[in-house]
């Protein structure tokens, strides 16, 4: 094992140093589920926001501007492919990474997403090393986003705005 993939022990490796301080916004209407990636991005020190259905969300990828999104795909108030094409069609948040953490075998769907932008599919049950892996592969801490009104075009796409 190399020095920067070396364990201390507690399943971090030296290279989670990085990681420490990255903003992850969790989408999910599940509080278990959003209660576990608390607790396993807790161990590389990420910073999480919490958002319980697809609305609110959208409203803080928009004005947080986290270093990457975890979504899920069925929620209330506007599914998770809903909010991945809004944040893919605003310039402020195209570039933030998206990882699906959905229980829905969709081939079709998961196809659609990963061409629109998404950067991973993980299945639930949620696998503490799979997802610890795609927030590795992807996550890059920044410097916090300083507060800025939210823009949107105005269409309604699905239940909100995008």
């Amino acid at each position: 094992m190399g020095r920067s993939q070396q364990s201390d022990g507690r399943g971090r490796s030296a290279a989670d140093d990085n990681l420490r301080g990255v903003r992850i916004l969790c989408i999910d209407d599940d509080p278990d589920v959003v209660r576990a990636i608390e607790t396993c991005l807790a161990t590389i020190g990420a910073v999480v926001s919490c958002a319980y259905n697809g609305r609110q969300g959208h409203w803080l990828a928009l004005t947080e501007k986290p270093d990457l999104v975890i979504t899920d795909i069925a929620m209330p108030l506007g599914a998770g492919g809903d909010i991945v094409e809004c944040l893919q069609r605003n310039s402020e948040t195209q570039d933030i990474p998206v990882v699906v953490l959905s229980g829905r075998r969709d081939d079709r769907l998961k196809q659609r997403l990963l061409k629109g932008g998404v950067k991973r599919w993980l299945m639930k049950p949620m696998r503490h090393e799979e997802l610890l892996a795609a927030v590795r592969s992807l996550a890059t801490a920044t410097e916090p986003a300083s507060p800025v009104e939210a823009r949107h075009d105005g269409r309604i796409h699905s239940r909100f705005a995008c």
